[in-house]
């Protein structure tokens, strides 16, 4: 029997005889503009997939693989290279480039192809690889990429397993200087390595186990990569890591300039990049000398390479009271300039002076202690014009008492109030009250403190027995807060309007009480008045109030005397103690102030 055949058939049979692939080849574009990518971007993620067959990267260092100027491309210095790379065994043709500018595409005389035949006039590469490089020489000028046509062959789908890796969590937060396990399972018979990879070092690094060991503030992209073996195909999976800040006590400025979260440089690792003005945002508000400022990656950057900037704010504060400073700051590039602070409203110690290291964050602490309510930082690089400003605070450390010579009462003690917004510590040489009620026309002074730490916005009645200045240390503990404390206390100068009280101050007596020391009336029969800023007034309801409330009968000793004394030791609720602490008590029938 004849067989009959078709043309179709007889070309089919001819190309198998003759050994020629039946493969069709593809194509596919890219023009960067229609990525709509910022000014000075990373392209990211690098390699670019353009689709499941074909990537190109961009290596290299400075503004390498960056986008500059809508409309313009891709940017490539000296050194810098463009990889075009098929995947799954494909192999690439023909690559048709799209330059932008005269002068800004490669010469024959400033590249090196990695393989094939590269037309400089066309712009157009042919030959047969899986992979092609384009090398820019050294030298001065770049390459300015718009677009690019690949022609290729897909290749054939791997049949290797699924290596399978999964990871416990994809996302995860924690806290600055917290550290988190990644835990990566694969396939069982699965017998590659396990890679680790942080996309923002500066806020995070992870080392080979896959332990996260956070730094500061910010986000990063933990990759985790499974190898390809003999049996298993490769794979690779992504964690989002949120690092919070941790709460700082008694902070009482913070500028994080995380709103700057649209442009390149600082906290992505690269110090010679920024943004724009209108990328810049702060929590704060900030004044410039020569609006040269600029939004980088949740940092900011200041200056330019041929202006000083010198960025301004101004805080809040209280006088007297001595604060922390911290910043973090960076020099531009491989620059390197020392950072001054000059603060207005205070003094300033402690800054350091040497330069700052290049291509990382240097840390800043320096202490200020306020002269006025307000002080204005202002930051000044020595030399150098640019560089990069984040995570500025202030926190509260301590705070002068000043306790006057005038303030003595009958026993050579010396009083003063106090009123303050921070927990402080129990100062080893003062005692401090509370008053909780009012028996006998006397006061009942309550010295019982939690921990010893005062509570923030407790008003005390502080005894010395040497007048001068005393630092008070504030406590990261806030304390246990006092209840039914007839003394009152403001921030600022007040007036107080309680209803059905009188009104006292702490001051010298008039008449039978003149030149004692106690809490009398500070305006006529106990009307308000009011009390200076961080001092404070006692508060007596009508029915029980009197003239005036004598600090007297107080005898102060110390410690290590009461405990030779035979006599029977009662604390202000008539309770009868083994031992005197600090505090008042009863000892023979007398007042005793236990130092």
């Amino acid at each position: 029997m004849k067989k009959l055949y078709t043309f179709k058939t007889l070309l089919l049979m001819l190309l198998a005889f003759v050994g020629v692939s039946t493969a069709q080849a593809d194509n596919v574009s890219i023009t960067f503009a229609d990525l709509n990518i910022a000014n000075g971007t990373v392209i990211d993620p690098n390699p670019y997939a353009l689709n499941s067959e074909i990537s190109i990267g961009f290596a290299g260092g400075g503004n390498d693989g960056k986008y500059y100027n809508t409309g313009s491309g891709i940017r490539t210095y000296g050194g810098g290279s463009i990889t075009v790379s098929a995947t799954n065994g494909g192999s690439i043709s023909h690559i048709s480039f799209v330059w932008s500018g005269s002068g800004n595409a490669p010469g024959s005389g400033d590249n090196e192809v990695s393989t094939g035949s590269y037309d400089t006039s066309s712009g157009e590469w042919t030959g047969n690889a899986s992979s092609v490089t384009i090398t820019r020489a050294s030298g001065s000028g770049h390459w300015r990429l718009q677009g690019l046509t690949v022609t290729y062959t897909p290749g054939t789908p791997s049949s290797l397993s699924d290596a399978e890796l999964a990871l416990a969590e994809d996302a995860k937060t924690i806290n600055a200087g917290e550290t988190y396990q990644i835990v990566a399972t694969t396939a069982a018979g699965y017998d590659g390595s396990i890679t680790y990879t942080s996309s923002n070092p500066a806020v995070a690094t992870v080392d080979n186990t896959g332990l996260v060991s956070s730094l500061m503030k910010g986000t990063a992209t933990i990759t985790v990569s499974a190898s390809e073996t003999a049996a298993y195909s490769a794979a690779s999976k992504e964690l989002a890591l949120t690092v919070n800040k941790v709460p700082v006590p008694n902070e009482v400025f913070y500028e994080s300039f995380d709103g700057c979260d649209n442009a390149v440089g600082g906290n992505d690792g690269t110090f010679n990049a920024k943004g724009t003005t209108s990328n810049f945002h702060s929590d704060n508000t900030w004044t410039f000398a020569e609006d040269k400022y600029y939004g980088a990656l949740a940092c900011a950057a200041f200056g330019t390479g041929s202006v000083k900037e010198t960025p301004s704010t101004a805080i809040t504060v209280r006088k007297a009271v001595t604060y922390r400073l911290s910043f973090l700051a960076a020099p531009w590039g491989t620059e390197s300039t020392a950072m001054e602070v000059q603060v207005a409203g205070g003094t300033i110690t402690g800054l350091k002076t040497d330069a700052m290291t290049p291509g990382q964050w240097n840390v800043y602490n320096a202490t200020i202690e306020a002269t006025s309510d307000e002080i204005t930082l202002t930051f000044i690089p020595a030399s150098e014009e640019r560089f990069f400003l984040d995570e500025v605070s202030l926190v509260a450390m301590s705070e002068k008492l000043t306790i006057s010579a005038e303030a003595k009462d009958e026993n050579d003690f010396y009083f003063s109030t106090l009123y303050t917004d921070k927990p402080f510590e129990y100062h080893n040489d003062l005692l401090i009250f509370y008053v909780d009620e009012v028996i006998n026309n006397e006061l009942t002074l309550n010295a019982t403190f939690d921990n010893d730490i005062i509570p923030a916005n407790t008003a005390v009645l502080i005894a010395a027995t040497t007048p001068g200045e005393y630092t008070l240390t504030y406590s990261t503990e806030a304390g246990t807060p006092i209840v039914d404390n007839m003394l009152k206390g403001s921030l600022t100068a007040t007036t107080p309007s309680t209803a059905g009280v009188k009104f006292y101050m702490l001051s010298k007596g008039t008449g039978a009480n003149a030149d004692k020391l106690g809490f009398f009336y500070g305006a006529a029969d106990g009307a308000a008045f009011e009390s200076a800023a961080g001092k404070c007034w006692l508060e007596v309801p009508t029915a029980m109030a009197a003239n005036g409330f004598v600090l007297g009968g107080v005898t102060g000793i110390n410690e290590a005397k009461t405990q030779t004394n035979n006599a029977a030791i009662y604390d202000l609720q008539g309770r009868r103690v083994e031992k005197a602490q600090k505090g008042l008590y009863i000892i023979g029938g007398k007042k005793v102030l236990v130092k």
